[in-house]
């Protein structure tokens, strides 16, 4: 589940955009978009919290699932990057929190008091990703031309402190690239929807708040069903956050790499 947080809060923030007060052109909020990206990757060091929501099934028959996150991005030192998560769940009237931790090269998971941790892979570390990707937005900042068309339609308003974004993603296109990648190896059909989703951004080129919908279809030889979520993110603390790292992190528990198989013995059949 934290792999897929970190993955939406990701994708989300990849589309911040701002304006400025006269008509924008599809060329104006391209480079807008640009300047947003390189802002977010070069800052590295924000909060981000709001709430989740997730359900599985349609509308006779459905799971539902409420988050509330809490996300501490302490990356003004690259190489010493840290990130805390801390995810709250309500489901059947139950409510957990689980706390993850990506620091010094490994990821500490405390949930119901079972401190864990393990070696975090140069793909799964958020700070090495960024890394390798800010050369590349170095280079995207001093391009004057970003293609807009295709894949999304988006609009915009002009609200207190900057410019709210609307984007809607067409789901044909979100489905062509999904099919490139499913084969043999990944037998589940992903089948969207619906995907849109705001951006505030302030007059400083800064995230402020990110809501996205989602809404698609997922089957396979075995089950089928639908899932939906909505999300509400308010992002904060610009070049402030500090992430405090708990004192007993040498208590955690290592866990040895594992082969999957291990844990679902009948794909192994």
């Amino acid at each position: 589940m934290k792999k897929i947080i970190k993955g939406l809060l990701c994708v989300g923030l990849a589309f911040g955009i701002f304006g400025c007060q006269k008509k924008l052109s599809k060329e104006d909020v391209g480079l807008m978009y640009r300047d947003a990206l390189v802002n977010m990757a070069q800052t590295m060091n924000f909060t981000v919290d709001g709430t989740i929501k997730i359900s599985l099934g349609d509308e006779g028959a459905s799971l539902s699932m409420d988050m509330g996150v809490l996300t501490l991005i302490d990356g003004t030192d690259l190489d010493d990057g840290k990130m805390l998560m801390q995810i709250s769940t309500s489901m059947f009237g139950l409510e957990t929190t689980a706390e993850t931790i990506y620091a010094n090269d490994y990821v500490y998971t405390n949930t119901m008091n079972m401190k864990t941790k393990e070696v975090v892979s140069p793909e799964d570390n958020i700070f090495y990703q960024l890394k390798a990707t800010l050369p590349l937005l170095s280079v995207a900042a001093k391009n004057d031309k970003v293609d807009m068309s295709g894949n999304f339609d988006f609009t915009y308003v002009e609200i207190e402190d900057g410019i709210r974004i609307t984007i809607v993603v067409k789901p044909e296109d979100v489905n062509d690239i999904l099919s490139q990648f499913q084969g043999q190896e990944i037998p589940t059909d992903f089948v969207f929807n619906d995907l849109s989703m705001t951006i505030d951004i302030n007059k400083d080129k800064l995230i402020t708040n990110l809501t996205m919908m989602m809404d698609m279809d997922m089957s396979d030889p075995t089950f089928s069903t639908g899932f939906k979520m909505d999300m509400n993110l308010n992002v904060k603390d610009y070049g402030t956050t500090k992430v405090e790292l708990p004192s007993d992190l040498d208590s955690y528990k290592l866990l040895e790499p594992t082969n999957p198989a291990d844990n679902y013995p009948f794909e192994a059949l």
